[in-house]
This record gives C-alpha cells, structure tokens and sequence, in this order.
C-alpha cells in the first residue's frame, strides 16, 4: 500500500512539472504573440524588372509578371528586391490576382497572394493581402500587409505574426 502512495505521489508530481514546462514554453502556444511591424516601400517597378504580359484572345488580360526595388521608408536606401506575378482578368470584372515575394537582403523573404487593388484601380489600396509564407527571419511569419501612397513609391506595411525579433 506504502508503495502505491509512493508511486502515486511521484506521477502526480511529474505530471505538475510536465504541465508547468508545457505552460512556460512560447514554441507550444496556439497563436504567435504579435512582434513586429515592418514597413518598405516599392519603387521601380517595372523598371529593375520590366513589366511582362502574356495577353490571352482579344487581349483581354493574361499571366504577367513585374518587378521593382525595396526601399527603407525613411531613406530611400535600397533593401531588397520585390517580385510580383499573377493574372489579369480583363473586361467587366478586371481583377488582378497576384502573388508577391518582398525578398529583403540579410532577412529572408515574405510572400503575399490575394486580390490586388480595387477593381480597375491600382495596386495601391484595396483589401489588406494575406501573408501565406517567408524565409530566414520570417519562417514562421503569419499576418497581413496593406498599401498606401509612399514617399519614394508604394508604402507597404506589414502586421507580422511569429517573425524573429526585430522582425
């Protein structure tokens, strides 16, 4: 009987310890906390990298791809290189579906897909686009990006979910 208190006691007492651990580890939290923001702006688009269509029948739309240049916001100092491809739907719906890679230099890569702009607008405005994947010190990242009018091009600014610190 002795015995079975003894055991007993000890699988309670590694049980606490297990659920504390389990409770103090941020890598076992359902949800990221927040980090970081990040802003850039694009500039040079379609001049770094020109703009490229393919148009479908009776040029209504097609595949394209487009490139340009990330800039620091309060510098104008180049920090990576955007890329952005996708398809545009010509006509009366004139959608632009896109995905984008924001491939900063020394950090790694953040990609966005979703609905560029408002229909028939530019790429600047619109519905935030989500944040589906990254690289380097955006791994894990998760969260959204929206888009403005900048000082040096189009502001972009990025609400980051579980990216490294100083994200």
């Amino acid at each position: 009987m002795r015995q079975n208190m003894n055991r007993s006691r000890w699988i309670f007492a590694t049980f606490i310890v297990v659920l504390v651990v389990a409770l103090l580890n941020p890598a076992l939290a359902a949800k990221p906390a927040r980090d970081t923001m990040l802003e850039v702006e694009i500039t040079d688009i379609g001049v770094t990298e020109p703009f490229d269509i393919l148009l479908t029948k009776r040029d209504r739309g097609g595949p394209f791809y487009v490139g340009g240049t990330l800039v620091d916001p309060d510098t104008g100092e180049q920090i990576g290189l955007f890329h952005c491809w996708g398809f545009f739907f010509a006509g009366e719906t004139n959608q632009r579906m896109v995905t984008q890679e924001f491939d900063l230099f020394d950090r790694g890569k953040i990609i966005l897909t979703g609905r560029e702009g408002p229909a028939g607008g530019s790429p600047v405005g619109g519905s935030p686009r989500a944040i589906t994947g990254g690289t380097g010190d955006f791994k894990n990242v998760r969260g959204q990006a929206t888009f403005g009018p900048g000082t040096f091009g189009i502001h972009v600014n990025f609400e980051l979910d579980g990216a490294k610190d100083g994200g």
